[in-house]
């Protein structure tokens, strides 16, 4: 596989779906969070695709190679090139009624279609939220980058 043509496209993909990444509090592109690098080390020809970093406890990566987050007191990791399944909830931070104001957060689920494992992250709402989002569309659409696909 060819990391840098996959984070290239997915990149791309990201980017091109995104309003105004400048001012997104919590999520980046292209690039590990500055705040998440003393948390978690690339493997060797990994490359960044979206993260996002809330606190110690709470932080995710999107990479050519992994989905990897510290949620709810565990640190969960999943090869995405079996392709994946994702639910992404209240990714708009829609107030409900009985709900005095929008979510910042709400939580994601990535599941291996290979081996059904998943790993849940907490991501910033709204705008922000397209980052993890088309990232996650990547591995789900793009099956090139697949294990076994044409690349491999």
């Amino acid at each position: 596989m060819n990391d840098l043509a996959a984070q290239n496209i997915a990149v791309a993909s990201v980017r091109r779906h995104s309003m105004t990444p400048d001012q997104w509090n919590h999520t980046v592109i292209g690039c590990v969070h500055p705040k998440l690098a003393s948390s978690v080390d690339l493997l060797p020809d990994e490359l960044p695709i979206a993260s996002g970093f809330l606190s110690d406890a709470s932080w995710w990566l999107i990479s050519t190679r992994r989905v990897v987050s510290q949620h709810e007191g565990a640190r969960r990791e999943l090869d995405p090139r079996y392709g994946v399944e994702h639910e992404f909830g209240n990714f708009k931070g829609i107030k409900r009624s009985d709900s005095p104001s929008a979510p910042s957060t709400s939580v994601a689920t990535v599941t291996s279609l290979k081996t059904k494992e998943s790993v849940q992250f907490e991501f910033e709402t709204g705008k922000a939220s397209m980052a993890p989002i088309y990232a996650c569309m990547f591995w789900s659409r793009v099956t090139a980058f697949h294990h076994g696909g044409p690349e491999a």
